[in-house]
């Protein structure tokens, strides 16, 4: 929805009777001489760090330029693209606490007994050193320049941080020991861990955009990593790359030589912009009528008339929308319920799959479907979903392999689906199961690259960020733009034995209370499992009706698969 509501206002407020021919002029490729450098005085000039090894680097688009040396401070490294600065917005509410859109990735691991806290910075050092999405910093360029979007708001820029790789592991490692009898006791404290923090994050000036905390239960064996990010500088297949890089360097009691360290570490290249991936590097110069003229087509036509048609769906609130009445959007919290699908059903569920000719994604969309129509009682419900999506298959020259390095370039679809009002049959189950294939594939192909081209063009006109904010204390959605969502990352990319540890799960998700869906899913497979996180609000969805929702997907799948 944020990817249209910019051209409904744009037409009430006439912004399309501005001057559009310097629309747009507020950014510059990535060209040396046009660097600006830190206002701030005083910084000792952060060397850079060796380039990127060819299989490193990023293909597919120009590469912005190193920071510049040479003098006594650094220089910005890249202005944030359209996306990353709505993932970076703040609540300008008074009533509400400033607050950055923040995002989670807790990993489970087993065989950690001996695990010490030198042995995480170690590791932790090494995925610093290579993946420059943790050395920087965002800040806007100093007022009076060209680079000034309005004259009242100036777009902000990533730049190194002051300080070296030791000095930011430990700005960002927290390491806690707790007593815990198994997994499940880890389990419930990373749990209230998250849900205390994921609402209210925030990532200060001169502090890196991310941090780790470390829960050991030396007892156990058991340990979790919890990582928090800036959702601007991550997404949740991205976040895997940095965990691979970092599970590879963790065995317990490594040497501590630092040079060993600093060899071993190769850092790739600096990540372009989700809009730079899809349209080239260029955008920002060229006229704002250029950029349009050259980046639309009928194709783009085609996904407003369909975006059109689907905004003027009512989100489907299940439940009682009194629930949050009186409460400002930072009263709101977002509630976590975790669910592991075993191995014997998930292979149940990918045999099945390609039997019906569909996949797991659009059979975890149907039983979704049927656990909204479930928790709220109704019958055939008409439903708004949100379907994450992988952006680098529609990178501007060719599709892009799995990233390698941290980047926020994952975006989404909706479509509107009426849930059928007899499900109770294995064939029926399927036959929906097919059709919401269908359905997203076609809005997929139709509207994977032109929403973040709408969305582009948009945050040039209209300021998005007080669109988002208004909904967000909406009386009549509660900033639910959805029904229902779901992220699937696929498989776990790497390996899951480093030594004598081993990784039992991942678990992702994104701040909830705000904006977002009702229910959302974030799945991966890891080790054959299925590690599923439902994010929600409280409380507009309570603990029981989320775990309510697991517990009839996960019927809902076995009933479908085990008819084989």
């Amino acid at each position: 929805m944020l990817f249209q509501l910019w051209w409904l206002l744009g037409l009430v407020a006439g912004v399309v009777d501005a001057d559009l021919s310097t629309r747009g002029a507020f950014l510059k490729p990535w060209q040396p001489s046009r660097h600006r450098r830190a206002s701030t005085r005083g910084r000792r000039q952060v060397t850079p760090l060796p380039s990127a090894s060819p299989d490193r680097q990023i293909p597919a688009v120009e590469q912005p330029p190193a920071p510049i040396t040479g003098s006594s401070s650094p220089t910005y490294i890249r202005p944030l693209g359209s996306w990353e600065r709505l993932l970076t917005k703040t609540q300008r509410n008074d009533k509400d606490a400033p607050l950055s859109v923040a995002g989670f990735s807790v990993d489970e691991l087993s065989g950690t007994s001996s695990l010490t806290r030198d042995d995480v910075r170690r590791a932790l050092r090494r995925a610093v050193s290579m993946h420059p999405l943790l050395r920087v910093q965002i800040a806007e360029l100093p007022a009076g320049n060209e680079f000034l979007r309005r004259k009242d708001k100036e777009w902000p820029w990533f730049y190194p941080l002051d300080a070296s790789a030791d000095e930011l592991v430990d700005r960002a490692l927290v390491w806690a020991d707790v007593d815990t009898r198994d997994g499940t006791d880890l389990r419930k404290e990373w749990r209230t861990l998250v849900e205390g923090m994921i609402d209210g994050v925030t990532f200060a000036h001169d502090a890196p955009l991310w941090r780790l905390h470390v829960i050991h239960s030396p007892s156990a064996g058991r340990s979790a990593l919890v990582w928090l990010f800036n959702h601007a500088i991550a997404d949740q297949i991205s976040a895997q790359v940095v965990l691979q890089d970092f599970l590879t360097h963790l065995q317990p009691h490594q040497s501590s030589d630092k040079n060993t360290d600093s060899a071993a570490s190769v850092p790739v290249s600096f990540p372009p912009s989700m809009e730079a991936m899809l349209f080239g590097n260029t955008s920002i110069e060229e006229p704002f009528v250029g950029y349009v003229k050259r980046a639309c087509s009928w194709q783009t036509v085609k996904h407003l008339v369909r975006a059109f048609a689907t905004i003027v769906c009512p989100v489907m609130l299940v439940l009682d929308r009194r629930r949050g009445e009186g409460l400002t959007p930072s009263q709101r919290r977002t509630q976590l319920c975790l669910r592991t699908l075993g191995r014997p059903l998930m292979e149940k569920l990918r045999h099945r799959s390609r039997q019906e000719g569909t996949t797991e994604t659009a059979a975890l969309i149907a039983a979704a479907l049927m656990a909204c129509q479930d928790v709220s009682g109704r019958s055939s419900p008409l439903v708004r979903f949100l379907l994450s999506t992988d952006l680098r298959r529609f990178a501007v020259n060719s599709p892009l392999p799995r990233p390698c390095t941290l980047s926020s370039v994952s975006g989404s679809v909706e479509f509107n689906l009426r849930v059928p009002s007899s499900l109770a049959t294995p064939e029926a189950f399927w036959r929906f199961a097919k059709g919401c294939r269908e359905e997203f594939r076609s809005v997929i192909d139709v509207s994977g690259r032109e929403g973040p081209l709408l969305f582009d063009v948009g945050m040039r006109l209209v300021n998005i960020e007080a669109i988002v904010e208004n909904a967000a204390a909406s009386e009549q959605t509660h900033g639910r733009a959805y029904t229902c969502g779901l992220s699937n990352a696929g498989v776990w990319p790497g390996k899951t034995q480093y030594g004598p540890i081993s990784l039992d799960g991942v678990y992702y998700g994104v701040t909830n209370s705000q904006n977002g869906c009702l229910f959302q899913l974030s799945c991966v497979t890891v080790g054959g499992r299925l590690c599923v996180c439902l994010q929600t609000s409280a409380p507009l969805i309570e603990r029981e009706e989320a775990e309510r929702f697991l517990d009839v997907m996960e019927r809902e799948l076995c009933r479908a698969v085990d008819t084989v």
